[in-house]
């Protein structure tokens, strides 16, 4: 399990779209949380990272993470 954070939205800093779990700081309505992507990798099938979530804030961060790493699991 590969997790990347990024504050680049708009540049390939930590490569937030080739890991398993990305994160992508952003700020909404003065509120700081991040764009969530999951899905990514570079095994023998290439896939780019899919967006779950726009917006998700910084407390729940930590709980959709590990509901997504649940899923993997499984």
């Amino acid at each position: 399990m590969k997790i990347a954070f990024s504050g680049c939205a708009s540049e390939a800093c930590a490569l937030v779209s080739i890991h398993d779990i990305g994160a992508i700081a952003v700020s909404k309505d003065g509120k700081r949380g991040f764009d969530f992507y999951v899905g990514g990798g570079l095994g023998s099938v290439p896939q780019q990272a899919k967006l779950l979530a726009p917006f998700v804030s910084e407390e729940e961060l930590l709980p959709l993470a590990q509901a997504v790493c649940r899923v993997f699991t499984r």
